[in-house]
C-alpha cells in the first residue's frame, strides 16, 4: 500500500536533446510518519543570488559557464527504504533491459496487468529527499574542490583561484560558474566530468540561458535579462488558445503603489 507510483516526462533540453525522465509520485511520502517538509527540502540559490553574481560577471567582464550536471540524480545514492511500483509498460520495458534479472519477479494485478515493485538505490526525481541528497553531494565536492559557501546563501559559493575570485551558484543540478580566466573555468567544469560524465557540454558566447532566465552580457559592463523565449515556450505548450489579455498582479501592485504615493485612488 505504500509503494510510490511512477510516472514518465519526455522533455527537450536547451541543446535540442530529446530526454525521458521517471518520476516517482511522492504524495503517499507526504504522510510517512516523522516527514518534516522542513527538514526534507532543498536549499536553492535565490533570484537574488542570481542577479547579484551576474552584475558582478559584467562589470567585471568574468568569464561565464552555465552548465548541467547529467544524471545528478542517479549519481546519488538514495538512503531511504523506499517501494516503487511499475505497472503496464514500464515493467515490460525493465524486463527488457535484463530479463534473467527482473522476468521472475513480475506479478500481475487483477487485471492480468503486468506489475514489478522495486526498491531504488539511487535518488529519483519525486522523491521527497532527492533533491536535498543530490544537494549534499554536491556541496561536498565543491567544497572539496576548494569552494567555501556564502553563510547568507547556501547556494552560492566562492574560492580564490590565482588571486581571482571565483563563484559558482547552482540550483539542484544547474551550475553557473564565473571567474576572470576561462582556463580557471574550463578546468572546474572537467573535474566535474570526471564525477558525472563526459555529456557536460562547456558553453560559449555572451548569452546564456539559466533557470528560464537570458543573461545577456553582449554589451561589456552591462547585464540584460530576459525570459522571452521561456513564456513563448509556455505560450506555445498551452493546451487552450489565448483569446485575451490581462494586467499581471505584480504590474496591479505598482499602479496601486504609485498611486498610493500620489495620494490617489486606483481601480
Amino acid at each position: 500500500m505504500k509503494a510510490l507510483l511512477t510516472l514518465v516526462f519526455i522533455d527537450e533540453k536547451r541543446n535540442g536533446v530529446i530526454k525521458a525522465r521517471k518520476c516517482a509520485v511522492d504524495s503517499k511520502q507526504w504522510t510517512f510518519p516523522g516527514y518534516v517538509k522542513s527538514e526534507w527540502a532543498s536549499p536553492t540559490v535565490s533570484t537574488d543570488g542570481v542577479i547579484i553574481t551576474s552584475m558582478i560577471e559584467a562589470h567585471q567582464g568574468r568569464t561565464l559557464a552555465v552548465v548541467d550536471l547529467p544524471n545528478a540524480f542517479l549519481n546519488t545514492f538514495n538512503n531511504e527504504q523506499i517501494l516503487m511500483l511499475l505497472k503496464e509498460k514500464l515493467s515490460e520495458l525493465i524486463v527488457q533491459i535484463d530479463p534473467k534479472l527482473y522476468r521472475n519477479y513480475i506479478i500481475t494485478s487483477a487485471k492480468g496487468d503486468p506489475m514489478l515493485y522495486v526498491r531504488p538505490s539511487k535518488a529519483l526525481h519525486g522523491l521527497l529527499q532527492s533533491a536535498l541528497l543530490v544537494y549534499r553531494k554536491l556541496r561536498s565536492e565543491l567544497e572539496d574542490y576548494g569552494f567555501e559557501v556564502n553563510p547568507c546563501n547556501p547556494c552560492v559559493a566562492n574560492e580564490m583561484i590565482n588571486g581571482k575570485q571565483m563563484t559558482v551558484t547552482w540550483h539542484i543540478d544547474d551550475l553557473k560558474i564565473l571567474h576572470m580566466n576561462s582556463a580557471e573555468v574550463i578546468h572546474c567544469i572537467n573535474h566535474f566530468k570526471k564525477i558525472y560524465g563526459d555529456r557536460m557540454a562547456i558553453p560559449h558566447g555572451k548569452v546564456h540561458g539559466y533557470l528560464g532566465m537570458d543573461l545577456d552580457f553582449s554589451t561589456p559592463k552591462v547585464l540584460k535579462i530576459g525570459m522571452i523565449k521561456y513564456v513563448e515556450k509556455v505560450i506555445k505548450e498551452l493546451p487552450e488558445q489565448i483569446k485575451s489579455v490581462a494586467a499581471t498582479f505584480m504590474l496591479r501592485n505598482i499602479y496601486s503603489t504609485c498611486a498610493r504615493k500620489k495620494g490617489q485612488d486606483f481601480t
